[in-house]
């Protein structure tokens, strides 16, 4: 069969983006040379055969509905740091630099979340940084590009 001829319906091109990149081209060779449903089979059983990877949280696999109740972390960055807490679907930033929270702030809206500042939040004991700022997440959506 040529490359040419070879025709993936939609729901073999799933499977197909599911794969590596080394197992995609091992796809396309095993569909050209012994069949589209012999190189299916073989890449449905690789993709069962794989266990799931440990992969640190996404910031959007953190607004999901089923995120813990409490998140805090602590960053620094060029002599800055910063500690985010995620609690009661709200965003509490504090930071050393002012430009480090606008620069998250406009990060966590490019990548598709709804965020208001809200003005009630005050800064606790715990919040030690001289900056501080809180946000209300109001939903998330897809990417926005601010081009």
């Amino acid at each position: 069969m040529e490359i040419d001829s070879l025709h993936i319906n939609e729901t073999d091109f799933d499977v197909f983006l599911g794969l590596d990149p080394k197992d995609k081209i091992e796809f396309i060779y095993d569909a050209q040379f012994m069949g589209k449903d012999i190189s299916l089979h073989k890449a449905l059983e690789k993709l069962n055969s794989q266990r799931p990877k440990n992969k640190q949280a996404s910031i959007n696999e953190l607004f999901q509905d089923t995120m813990p109740d409490n998140i805090y972390d602590e960053l620094r960055w060029n002599g800055h740091r910063m500690t985010i807490m995620v609690a009661n679907n709200m965003i509490h930033l504090n930071s050393t630099s002012l430009k480090w929270v606008r620069r998250i702030v406009k990060k966590l809206f490019s990548d598709g979340h709804i965020i208001v500042r809200n003005n009630i939040a005050k800064k606790t004991p715990i919040d030690i940084y001289k900056y501080y700022r809180c946000y209300n997440m109001i939903g998330s959506g897809h990417p926005i590009c601010l081009n």
